[in-house]
C-alpha cells in the first residue's frame, strides 16, 4: 500500500479563540465596563499632584499662556485616544500597545518598546516613591532622625499601590474609585476649610493673582 504524500505548505491558520473562552490570552468578557475603563485613565491624571505641582510649575514658566498650552497638548492626547480606539477596535485584546505593535510593526519592535517602557516605568515610579515616602517622613513623622525610616516607609507604599495589582483587576478599579474620590472631595474641602475659618480671612479668591 502507498504511502500517503504529506501535505506541503504552511498549517492552515486556527481561528482565535473568542474573548473569555478557555485557552484565550484575552481579558474575560465583563471584567471591565465603561465606568471601569475611565477611572484609571482619569485617576492617572491625578488632579491634586497636577494643581499642587505641575500646574503652578507651568504657571511660573508660562503664566497666562499655560490655558493654551493645556489646548496644544489636549491636539496630542485626542490624536492617541483616537488611534487607541481603531486599533482595539481591529485587534481586541488585553495586550494593549504591545499587541498593537506587534501585529502592525513586528516582534521584535514589541519587545524593545516593552523592554524600554518597563525600564522607563522603574526609574519614574522609583522616583515617585521615594518622593512620597520622604514626604511622609518629613511632614507625617516631623523628619525624625531615624536611620532607614525614609525607605521603610517607601517600601510599604510601594507595597501598598502594587497590592491592588496582584489581587485582581476588579479589585484594583474599586480602590482606584475609592481613592480618587477622596482625592477630589479633599480638594472641595481645602477652600471650604479656608473660607469658614472664623475670624480669619480666606486665603482664596476668584480673582486672578497680582502679577
Amino acid at each position: 500500500m502507498a504511502a500517503t504524500p504529506a501535505p506541503s505548505g504552511p498549517p492552515p491558520a486556527q481561528s482565535p479563540s473568542p474573548v473569555g473562552t478557555p485557552g484565550s490570552t484575552s481579558l474575560k468578557r465583563g471584567q471591565l465596563g465603561l465606568f471601569g475603563v475611565i477611572m484609571p485613565g482619569v485617576a492617572q491624571i491625578a488632579p491634586a499632584f497636577n494643581l499642587f505641582f505641575t500646574t503652578g510649575l507651568m504657571v511660573g514658566l508660562a503664566g497666562a499662556s499655560v490655558p493654551l498650552v493645556f489646548l496644544i497638548s489636549m491636539v496630542g492626547m485626542v490624536a492617541t485616544a483616537s488611534s487607541l480606539a481603531q486599533f482595539a477596535t481591529v485587534y481586541p485584546s488585553a495586550g494593549s500597545f504591545l499587541t498593537y505593535i506587534t501585529r502592525a510593526i513586528g516582534t521584535r519592535a514589541a519587545v524593545a518598546v516593552g523592554v524600554i517602557t518597563v525600564v522607563g516605568y522603574i526609574v519614574a515610579f522609583g522616583g515617585s516613591y521615594i518622593f512620597v515616602g520622604s514626604y511622609i517622613a518629613q511632614n507625617v513623622f516631623g523628619g525624625p532622625h531615624v536611620w532607614g525610616l525614609t525607605q521603610i516607609i517607601t517600601i510599604v507604599y510601594g507595597a501598598l499601590v502594587v497590592a491592588p495589582v496582584v489581587v485582581g483587576l476588579r479589585f484594583g478599579v474599586r480602590v482606584t474609585v475609592v481613592l480618587y474620590a477622596f482625592e477630589v472631595i479633599l480638594l472641595l474641602a481645602i477652600p471650604v476649610w479656608g473660607d469658614l475659618r472664623p475670624g480669619q480671612p480666606s486665603p482664596y479668591s476668584a480673582l486672578p493673582c497680582p502679577g
